[in-house]
């Protein structure tokens, strides 16, 4: 889809009738992302935050009041909120080890669901999802926003309509100035966070997957904790780690992830090198392309904006397809090849070795 018609796909999710065909949703996790999803979902015509969920009573208040206008019951068990019949679409920003679970059980109450990502912690669990979505009468999209990027989509456009020539090598990284909250102890801890590649990076995973129109082939890398070291007591995440992926037709990505960069090299992004051109994609910042035979930046696209904007995107198309009971561009099966990538590359990296697809394509 061309910028064009992604800009007036989303106006006209946005602009669907809401009179008689307006959408009651739930949302389940309403702290940090969660927040973030209520406050865009509010500005979404056509749909009504009837039921909001979540076991701290703080966040629930606080989500409750954000959501006065329309008036929402408050649970602290998604169950009850499961249980109403009037709910279409529901919302779910809780931590990752919770995904399964309650993607499975809103799929099988019939309703429609967006999950952030990551879709599952393990190979076994993202299979059950996918086959669950199969034969689920509602919808499942998972939270890769960058999909409903406006600019990230002209990008990919360029490189799969040749503009760019043949992609030949990418890079990426992700430095942040400083660590995870730590009042968040469930992040701290890789079996309930899936660790800084699962959790976080695998939005940058799921564009490279989706630039090089597949998945990779084996991954290798090196992590650990050099600064962190055991803080917050009990620790089990990296602080820091780089990783190399191999794709069809020999494209390699290099990856690298740190909590403790400082100044301007807390920065993330990526960058996509072809025969023709290149593009650097600086997240909240800027768009940039090369030309190969100019040796310099041909065109710059501001992204200041870009996170909030393609998060409601997002959003709209979900209650979009919702309501038309369409299959969404980041779908299940888009998240589960998304998931795989990364727990590959973690596993590599705990085991200290070349890991292969065909281990975790399972």
């Amino acid at each position: 889809m061309n910028r064009r018609a992604f800009v007036q796909s989303i106006a006209a999710g946005a602009m669907l009738p809401a009179a008689d065909h307006s959408v009651e949703t739930g949302m389940i996790g309403i702290g940090g992302r969660g927040s973030l999803l209520l406050h865009q979902t509010l500005s979404i015509p056509g749909v009504r935050i009837g039921h909001l969920c979540d076991i701290a009573p703080d966040a629930l208040d606080k989500a409750m009041s954000a959501a006065v206008r329309d008036k929402p019951q408050g649970y602290s068990d998604y169950h009850k909120l499961l249980e109403v019949k009037s709910i279409d679409t529901v919302v779910i920003a809780t931590p990752c080890h919770l995904h399964k679970e309650m993607i499975l059980a809103a799929l099988d109450a019939g309703k429609n669901v967006y999950c952030e990502k990551p879709m599952a912690l393990t190979p076994e669990d993202n299979r059950a999802i996918v086959e669950a979505a199969g034969r689920a009468t509602g919808i499942l999209q998972l939270g890769f926003q960058r999909r409903y990027s406006e600019g990230t989509r002209e990008m990919v456009a360029k490189f799969h309509n040749g503009e760019m020539g043949k992609v030949l090598f990418a890079r990426g990284q992700y430095y942040s100035a400083r660590d995870l909250p730590h009042r968040l102890l469930w992040k701290f801890k890789r079996e309930s966070f899936g660790d800084m590649i699962v959790e976080q990076a695998v939005h940058q995973f799921d564009l490279y997957n989706w630039i090089f129109q597949g998945h990779p082939l084996r991954a290798c890398g090196f992590g650990g904790t050099n600064l962190f070291v055991n803080d917050p007591p009990g620790r089990t995440i990296m602080d820091h780690y780089t990783i190399s992926y191999e794709y069809p037709s020999g494209i390699h990505l290099n990856f690298s992830h740190i909590y403790y960069a400082i100044g301007d090299f807390a920065r993330t992004s990526d960058t996509f090198i072809g025969s023709k051109g290149a593009a650097t994609l600086n997240l909240n910042r800027d768009l940039l392309y090369y030309d190969r035979e100019a040796n310099r930046v041909v065109r710059q696209l501001p992204m200041n904006k870009d996170n909030d904007e393609s998060t409601r995107n997002a959003l709209v198309d979900f209650f979009a397809c919702a309501r038309q009971k369409k299959q969404p561009f980041a779908g299940a099966a888009v998240g589960r090849v998304a998931a795989l990538t990364v727990i590959m590359g973690l596993r590599a990296m705990v085991e200290g070795r070349v890991v292969e697809w065909k281990e975790v394509d399972i």
